[in-house]
């Protein structure tokens, strides 16, 4: 992998980061904004330059519409956002953007990246990745499974395309009940959320690990 598409992804990554918002403006924080201001105009036109796919469920939709805020209140980044993943939607630059998989399903959700990627857009795509979501993994998910399923489809999406650089993103955690039908939840030994947050929590160690 190139040297210019490496620093590329990572400037993808942080666009994204600061992108992750629900509110319909962007929070007024300095240290977001500086983070931001470090990465330069040639920096910023270099990824414009890149075909990407990105895939998801319903809360990507709020990560695109944190993308789009921020593209809005810096134009110099020149990102073009599209939805769709037609082959001929990528013949120039672009974001393209996706339902992937179904909800509750972790396992539909990678192999419909896999599908995607290879009967097409792995020869025309430059970073790629999709995100999972809070609710495909709770107490019961066999983690072990669906990381080495992921793991599995990953690295044949790796050796087969291996000028694509491959955007793995954790699962979000979720904010542990609290107040009293938490408390009652706890009487009638029912779960508040931690068992859950456990089991996302164990898939994001082991993608971490696969990363390094």
């Amino acid at each position: 992998m190139s040297k210019v598409l490496k620093v590329s992804c990572v400037i993808f990554l942080i666009f994204f980061f600061y992108s992750c918002t629900n509110d319909r403006k962007l929070p007024n924080n300095d240290n977001h904004m500086k983070i931001i201001e470090t990465i330069s105009q040639s920096q910023w036109d270099n990824l414009a330059s890149k075909k990407i796919y990105f895939g998801h469920q319903s809360v990507g939709y709020n990560i695109i519409d944190g993308v789009e805020l921020i593209l809005k209140e810096n134009p110099e980044i020149g990102i073009n956002i599209k939805e769709g993943v037609n082959i001929k939607g990528f013949n120039k630059p672009v974001f393209r953007h996706a339902r992937n998989g179904e909800n509750g399903d972790p396992k539909s959700k990678i192999d419909a990246f896999y599908q995607i990627i290879d009967e097409g857009l792995g020869d025309n795509v430059d970073i790629a990745g999709f995100k999972f979501c809070y609710v495909d993994f709770n107490k019961n998910t066999d983690v072990i499974d669906v990381f080495k399923h992921y793991k599995m489809k990953m690295d044949k999406l790796s050796k087969k395309y291996p000028r694509i650089e491959i955007v793995h993103y954790t699962v979000p955690l979720r904010s542990i009940q609290q107040g009293p039908r938490a408390w009652v939840k706890k009487i009638l030994n029912k779960s508040i959320g931690i068992d859950d947050n456990v089991a996302r929590q164990k898939f994001n160690d082991l993608l971490r690990h696969f990363q390094k």
